[in-house]
C-alpha cells in the first residue's frame, strides 16, 4: 500500500511540475531605494520603491500594462517655459528623486501614453523651481522591442508615504502567448498598514485560542 502511494504521489508531482512549467508564473519585486537626492534631499515620511516584474521560467516579456492609485509624490517642473508645470510621468529607474514615474525602457512601443496627476498640495517640500505634490494616478502600457525582451521588466519608481501601499493592477504579456498574466500590490510584498497588520495578529490569537480548546 505504501509503495503504491508513494508512486501515486510521484504520478501526481510529474503532472504538477509539468503544467506549472507551461505556464509561467509572475514575480514582483518592490526595491526599496534608500534617501533622495538634492534638492528633494529634505522629503520625510515618503519611502521610495522601484517596482519590477520577472518570469518564474525565463520566458521573456513582451508588454505591460500598468495603473497605479494612492497618493503618490511628485515633482514637477516647467520644461517648455510656458509659466505652466509640466507632467513628468516617464523617467529612469530609481533615480533617487521625490518624482513617482513609470519607467519605461527607451524604444518601448506605446500602446497607451504614460500619465499622472498632481494636486500640487501635500507635499513636506515647498514649491519654487520644481511644483511638489501628491497624485492620485499613474498608469501607461507599452509593448518591448523584439530585440529588448528580456524575462524581467521595470514598471514604474514610486514615492509614497511610509507604511503605507499603493493599489496595483499590472498585467504582463509573454511573447507568444495569448495569454497573460496579473499582478497586485500583494504580489510585491508592500508592508501592510497597522491596521491590517493588527487584523491579522487577533485572528493569529483567535486560531491559536481555538487549538488550545482541542
Amino acid at each position: 500500500m505504501k509503495r503504491a502511494f508513494s508512486r501515486l504521489s510521484l504520478a501526481v508531482a510529474a503532472v504538477l511540475l509539468a503544467s506549472n512549467a507551461a505556464v509561467a508564473g509572475f514575480i514582483g519585486t518592490a526595491t526599496e531605494v534608500p534617501g533622495f537626492n538634492a534638492p528633494d534631499a529634505a522629503l520625510t515620511g515618503f519611502t521610495a520603491y522601484q517596482l519590477s516584474v520577472s518570469t518564474d521560467d525565463g520566458s521573456v516579456i513582451s508588454a505591460v500594462d500598468v495603473s497605479i492609485a494612492g497618493q503618490l509624490h511628485q515633482r514637477w517642473s516647467d520644461v517648455d517655459f510656458d509659466f505652466v508645470p509640466d507632467p513628468s510621468p516617464n523617467g529612469p529607474p530609481a533615480n533617487g528623486r521625490g518624482d513617482s514615474h513609470l519607467t519605461l525602457l527607451q524604444g518601448a512601443l506605446i500602446g497607451s501614453a504614460p500619465a499622472e496627476d498632481n494636486s500640487g498640495v501635500g507635499s513636506p517640500l515647498p514649491s519654487g523651481a520644481f511644483t511638489y505634490g501628491l497624485g492620485s494616478y499613474l498608469k501607461g502600457a507599452w509593448g518591448i522591442p523584439g530585440s529588448s525582451q528580456t524575462s524581467s521588466a521595470d514598471l514604474a519608481y514610486i514615492v509614497i508615504p511610509t507604511g503605507s501601499e499603493p493599489t496595483l493592477e499590472i498585467t504582463v504579456d509573454i511573447a507568444g502567448s495569448a495569454g497573460g498574466g496579473r499582478l497586485d500590490a500583494a504580489s510585491f510584498g508592500f508592508v501592510p498598514e497597522p491596521s491590517s497588520i493588527a487584523l491579522i495578529g487577533l485572528a493569529m490569537v483567535g486560531v491559536a485560542l481555538r487549538f488550545k480548546r482541542r
